[in-house]
């Protein structure tokens, strides 16, 4: 509603505006403009909507490209496209690496004393050991989604966009989530992870 009010108040102005000038030629060049403005207003409404709704279940136990997905549907808009996903995730991506900056930074820190052959040769030892770890962490725990989209580019894609693909696949893994929750109550904390932990 205030996007249309704020076009028809705009097309008002614009008509008082040109009434020294060719008035038909100037209101077709105002028409088209406007009608190009308010598609746009409306595609960096639902582009932000495709923000915060990855911005939000990133960070759930749900999945967000399937959430991408479900979203044109529930709305009735045209699929958005990988392109605008892959940005999407790239956005939350820069947020977190914004977030933890200070932690990465210590990572670098370790991993060059490593390099220089430092490690043991300072107070920091302990610290150091611990960020290496969990940098190996990080290392071992992309390992799975790498081999598993490696064997998606392998096969044509589109079947996983579409919503009953989505539907089941959620249905799936929260089984699994369900069953975790159950059986496992003990929760281990950074420093206790190991190797398999992290690739599973």
């Amino acid at each position: 509603m205030i996007k249309e009010n704020l076009f028809y108040s705009f097309t008002s102005f614009i008509y008082i505006y040109c009434e020294n000038t060719n008035m038909k030629t100037c209101v077709g060049y105002v028409d088209k403009a406007l009608h190009q403005m308010a598609f746009s207003l409306s595609d960096f409404f639902y582009y932000f909507l495709v923000a915060v709704v990855q911005g939000i279940t990133e960070f759930l136990p749900v999945s967000s490209s399937g959430h991408l997905v479900l979203l044109p549907d529930i709305l009735g808009n045209a699929d958005q496209g990988l392109s605008i996903d892959v940005a999407a995730h790239i956005g939350t991506l820069l947020a977190v690496i914004i977030y933890v900056r200070s932690e990465i930074f210590k990572i670098y820190l370790a991993l060059r004393n490593l390099i220089l052959g430092k490690l043991y040769s300072h107070s920091n030892t302990i610290v150091d050991r611990q960020y290496i770890l969990i940098f190996n962490l990080i290392i071992i725990a992309t390992i799975p989604v790498i081999i598993a989209g490696f064997l998606v580019s392998l096969y044509k894609i589109e079947f996983l966009r579409l919503v009953q693909t989505v539907a089941i696949a959620n249905l799936i893994f929260a089984l699994f989530l369900w069953h975790s929750d159950k059986n496992h109550q003990n929760k281990q904390d950074l420093g206790q992870m190991g190797l398999k932990e992290a690739f599973l």
